[in-house]
């Protein structure tokens, strides 16, 4: 009697096992694993990121936070063999913000460079188009930080220098 039992009980266990392994047979097969994995990953990484944003909460501070890019851009001058200089600070109200344009200083200045990449010596001389220029600069420097996950915004953007060069060569 005890022999049955201890051989009924093996044939269940092995059924367990079986069962298991076709179980996981069939889940990998159809992705339904590392479906399983990935929405799991999602949901821990939504609660880390719901804790962080709770601690990190967007408070609008009354005074702007000034930000400097350092050194300032260097760029050709679009059909010239003129060359600009130019001096950069952006403001935000946010704290958080002012941390973002820290740590992301590297995209923020390839994607300034490439707006000011398309300056011409007219617009270098014209109040109108700097302005625009500004504008211009505030909402790629604004997509950027969304498009890395920033929350916030900066809400101005500002020449502290701007010298046009002539190197002779236009």
């Amino acid at each position: 009697m005890a022999r049955k039992a201890i051989i009924a009980g093996a044939a269940g266990a092995l059924l367990i096992v079986a069962g298991g392994a076709g179980a996981g047979f069939w889940m990998s097969r159809d992705g339904i694993a590392g479906r399983l994995d990935s929405d799991a990953g999602r949901a821990d990484a939504a609660m880390v990121s719901d804790a962080d944003n709770a601690s990190t909460a967007l408070v609008r501070q009354a005074t702007p936070i000034y930000y400097s890019f350092d050194p300032p851009f260097v760029v050709n001058v679009k059909q010239s063999g003129a060359v600009i200089q130019v001096g950069m600070s952006v403001s935000t109200h946010y704290a958080a913000t002012g941390d973002a344009l820290k740590n992301d200083d590297p995209a923020l200045r390839s994607v300034m460079l490439g707006v000011l990449g398309d300056v011409t010596e007219a617009m270098a001389d014209d109040d109108t188009a700097k302005q625009q220029l500004q504008t211009r600069i505030m909402a790629a420097v604004n997509r950027q930080l969304s498009a890395d996950g920033y929350a916030g915004n900066v809400d101005g953007a500002f020449f502290t220098s701007f010298l046009l060069v002539d190197n002779g060569d236009g």
